[in-house]
């Protein structure tokens, strides 16, 4: 009942949340689906990739169920990445390339905590992209980087200007501050070509591994290994409008994943001590019209025993920090036999600055 309330309260609130950003900020980058929570089973997806995502996500898929993801990179502050290192591009303008592999130093780690009457889990997990392959060649992704600066260029000297005219100093120390929130105001039209090209990836591979440990009775000092898996995913985007104000798009998944998994329950001796190994194999398909999302994804399970899981997912995005999402369909048993999923959360997305140096 509590979840019931909370849930429109949220909507209210988020839905009238500020959502405005520009091509050349990271404002508008997607909020993850955290691995370590996919690990657990119990959640409105499992197979994902986050190409380009919020610096700090978190995700209530509802009370009991909280998961969060950081991302970071190996080499770089987040507050001091360029553009261009931030999609993998790297620092040479002149020579842009359409395959990279140079998102590797950016690392997506996270956590998750679900809880139920008797039992509660724990998991971490960390999510790498091996390699992104962009759907514009090489010379036309560096004429598209090019435009962009170009575009980029003239809304900074317009919002400049009409400051200026303002009677604003540029001495003033919130003067960049407000220079930003101007060029968001403005909203010119400018080419955004490249920036979306940037954002959906023709072809992408994601590697990621998670562990989970079990408290069987809900007690801190008893508790045990629970699941410890590795998988990957690959991911096709293509765009279906002509309209280049409309952002509709057809995304194919597949998944493939192996988990140990050392606390499945034993009715007969009413514990926690059967361990078993499997495979997960399988695909998604997603479409997406403009703020909102359909897909629908089946995986089989084979090893010590065997399974399916077919659900459908719906997303809705309020603003660049909130979506809506929601889940239904057959899951994986679980310890009492029950298969029937029904999800539907709040996710939400941060980052300690939205815009970066191009």
């Amino acid at each position: 009942m509590k979840n019931i309330l909370i849930i429109p309260l949220l909507f209210f609130v988020i839905s009238n949340a500020q959502n405005s950003s520009i091509s050349s900020d990271v404002k508008s980058a997607e909020i993850s689906n955290p691995n370590s929570l996919s690990l657990l089973d119990n959640t409105a997806t499992i197979v994902s990739s986050n190409p380009n995502i919020k610096e700090f996500s978190l995700n209530t898929e509802n009370l009991s169920r909280i998961s969060f993801e950081y991302t970071f990179f190996i080499n770089k502050s987040y507050k001091n990445i360029t553009g261009l290192e931030y999609y993998g591009l790297g620092d040479d303008t002149l020579d842009l390339k359409q395959f990279t592999m140079r998102k590797i130093h950016r690392l997506n780690l996270s956590g998750a905590l679900n809880q139920t009457d008797s039992i509660t889990t724990a998991a971490i997990g960390l999510n790498i992209n091996l390699f992104t392959l962009y759907s514009k060649s090489n010379a036309n992704l560096s004429k598209s980087y090019q435009n962009f600066k170009k575009s980029i260029a003239t809304l900074s000297n317009l919002a400049h200007s009409q400051l200026i005219d303002e009677g604003k100093n540029m001495s003033d120390p919130d003067f960049s501050t407000l220079k930003l929130e101007r060029m968001e105001k403005i909203k010119l039209e400018f080419d955004d070509e490249f920036a979306d090209i940037l954002k959906k990836p023709l072809l992408t591979l994601d590697a990621a591994a998670a562990y989970s440990q079990l408290f069987p009775t809900n007690t801190f000092d008893v508790n045990q290994q629970d699941r410890i898996g590795v998988w990957s995913t690959l991911t096709f985007a293509l765009n279906t409008s002509k309209d280049k104000k409309k952002k509709h798009f057809i995304n194919a998944y597949l998944f493939t994943r192996y988990i140990n998994d050392k606390s499945v329950y034993n009715a007969v001796n009413d514990n926690y001590q059967d361990n078993t190994n499997f495979f997960d194999n399988g695909g998604k398909v997603k479409f997406e019209i403009n703020k909102f999302s359909i897909a629908y994804e089946y995986i089989t399970r084979n090893g010590d025993y065997s399974d399916y899981r077919s659900v459908g997912n719906i997303q809705y995005k309020i603003n660049d920090s909130f979506y809506v999402v929601g889940g239904f369909g057959k899951n994986f048993k679980s310890e009492s036999n029950q298969d029937l999923l029904t999800i539907i959360g709040i996710k939400w997305g941060i980052n300690e600055k939205n815009t970066i140096t191009w």
